[in-house]
């Protein structure tokens, strides 16, 4: 899959955020979350529109696990990158303070802005967030392991306000998880 740079994506950002304002005259920053996710549903795909909702429920947000979950859990993911540059340009996911700077684009780390990421999560089922998670820590696990440093590790990562929520939701799928390192 190929990506847009990251310049394109903030022209892209900075154009939508333009448009938005001169047409309700308020910034979509000072807009509610839930008013600014009604706003990007008017114009984004369904598609784009699934994927934000799956990558609220990750516990770790960069462009190959962006990518990795819209190619294995986006139905129709042959859509190429169009979904996941949606997704981006929307204001909706914010670059973390210390990654900012990052010069690799790959380790950047996003999250979705302040608010917003419960609603979308109420949004998935239980199966969505423990499919989420289960492919972000085989990705972890994966780099891990192919370090070659002799020593194996399997872990499941996440948020620990997806795993309250899924404990509280689904104990069953929850049971044996346990929080390793905060």
């Amino acid at each position: 899959m190929i990506l847009p740079t990251a310049d394109a994506v903030a022209e892209a950002e900075a154009a939508l955020r333009q448009q938005d304002q001169a047409n309700s005259g308020i910034a979509e920053d000072d807009l509610p979350p839930l008013q600014r996710w009604q706003r990007f549903c008017e114009g984004a795909s369904p598609q784009a529109q699934r994927l934000l909702r799956l990558l609220a429920a990750a516990p770790v947000l960069t462009l190959p696990v962006m990518q990795l979950l819209q190619e294995t859990l986006l139905p129709g993911a042959s859509t190429g990158p169009l979904p996941l540059v949606e997704a981006l340009a929307s204001g909706l996911l914010k670059p973390l303070a210390f990654s900012q700077h990052e010069q690799d684009p790959d380790a950047v780390q996003y999250e979705v802005v302040a608010g917003l990421g419960d609603l979308l999560r109420d949004d998935l089922t239980d199966r969505d967030t423990v499919d989420v998670v289960r492919a972000v820590s085989d990705l972890l696990e994966q780099r891990w392991n192919s370090l070659s440093t002799g020593h194996s590790f399997l872990a499941a990562v996440t948020d620990p306000h997806v795993l309250a929520d899924l404990r509280r939701r689904e104990p069953k799928l929850a049971d044996g998880l346990v929080n390793f390192a905060t």
